[in-house]
């Protein structure tokens, strides 16, 4: 009796280890699996979350490249239109520079041509200007001596040196045509030796240069009545511009000699450059012109003193 108690407790007692380690495992092998349930789910919860993140991304990449697509849309468009813009413009800049070329060739082409008669009028001699020269220059013979002027209006008013007429009682002008006129003093202007005559007629008149364009080596003729030698023409250059006592005068190496006085340096044009006036004794090629510019000044000047005085 005793032996079937003591096998029955131990039966009892593995059973009940048996049991509770049934039980220890079970609980074990829960908590292992509620633990890896749990991995499981945090891991779920990241994937998740990495899920949505990755979604928000995707979504700003969208929208990004949308916004791109747009710019770039937009740039396409505004270079499709600059480029536009550009040709246009170089279009119409081609066709001003085609225009300005075209006016640049005519306007070179006339320069060349004007620059070419020029040339060929600085090459020439006087011989082509002289006849028509001579038709406006005159002989002024007085008791006193003899001298020559130009004719610088086609009414006939004519300039001389004052020192021509000076201290005269008669006189007489005598024109390339050999006939004599009756002659008046105008007035003069004794400071510069400038007189101004008057002959009644109309005249082919000689035209004033502006001396201050005058150069040194410009060639430049004479026309006068040197010893009485009825209107002869001397040519020479202008060796300098030199200001004497308040006036201004033309150096020139063309010969003058008495009966020169009054009578017009001219240039190549048949232009007045200056008026003949004197020249330095005992030296050759020192003689003296006044310039245009001054001597047309006193003319003027006793011009209007003329009119004004009726």
């Amino acid at each position: 009796m005793k032996q079937q108690n003591y096998a029955f407790w131990i039966t009892t007692i593995v059973i009940s280890l048996v049991i509770t380690c049934g039980f220890v495992f079970q609980y074990n092998t829960n908590l292992e699996l509620q633990q890896q349930i749990n991995s499981v789910s945090n891991q779920l919860a990241q994937e998740k979350q990495f899920s949505i993140e990755l979604n928000l991304q995707l979504k700003k990449t969208q929208e990004d490249l949308a916004q791109a697509t747009t710019m770039i849309v937009a740039s396409i468009d505004s270079i499709t239109s600059n480029i536009k813009t550009v040709e246009k413009t170089t279009a119409q800049n081609a066709a001003e520079l085609r225009g300005q070329i075209q006016t640049l060739k005519t306007e070179s082409t006339e320069q060349i041509k004007k620059l070419s008669q020029e040339i060929n009028v600085q090459s020439q001699d006087f011989s082509n200007i002289i006849p028509t020269a001579l038709k406006s220059v005159v002989i002024v013979q007085t008791d006193k001596g003899i001298g020559s002027g130009a004719i610088i209006t086609r009414d006939g008013y004519i300039v001389t040196n004052y020192h021509v007429i000076q201290d005269a009682t008669t006189g007489s002008v005598r024109t390339s045509d050999g006939v004599a006129h009756q002659v008046r003093i105008s007035g003069v202007d004794q400071i510069r030796d400038i007189a101004v005559l008057h002959i009644e007629g109309t005249y082919q008149a000689l035209l004033w240069a502006d001396s201050s364009a005058v150069v040194v080596g410009q060639h430049v003729a004479a026309i006068g009545s040197p010893a009485g030698l009825s209107f002869s023409v001397n040519e020479g250059i202008i060796s300098a511009t030199r200001t004497i006592q308040s006036t201004n005068y033309i150096q020139t190496d063309v010969a003058l000699n008495p009966g020169n006085s009054g009578g017009p340096l001219i240039n190549k044009e048949g232009q007045i450059v200056g008026i003949n006036n004197f020249k330095l004794k005992g030296f050759e090629g020192l003689n003296f012109a006044i310039t245009s510019n001054d001597a047309r000044e006193s003319v003027e000047q006793i011009m209007a003193i003329e009119k004004n005085n009726g």
